[in-house]
């Protein structure tokens, strides 16, 4: 299933980065930067959609560690 979700967030990447890349009218450098940015943000979001490694739960684990410890230092 993991494999599935790679391919699938890599597949909406390319997508969207193919779609802006007909669109944009700009210089050869600027294009690159957006396109660039806009291929990691939309693989990025699909892998935060698909709960790719089970990082949403770490990430939600790990700050409710620190914000209960955060709490702790300011009652103390």
């Amino acid at each position: 299933m993991m494999v599935v979700s790679w391919m699938i967030a890599g597949l909406v990447m390319a997508l969207v980065v193919g779609t802006l890349d007909r669109t944009l009218h700009v210089s050869d450098p600027a294009a690159c930067i957006v396109l660039a940015g806009t291929g990691l943000a939309s693989y990025v979001a699909m892998c935060w959609l698909l709960d790719i490694s089970r990082t949403r739960r770490r990430l939600k684990l790990g700050l409710t560690l620190f914000r209960t410890k955060l709490a702790n230092i300011s009652i103390g």
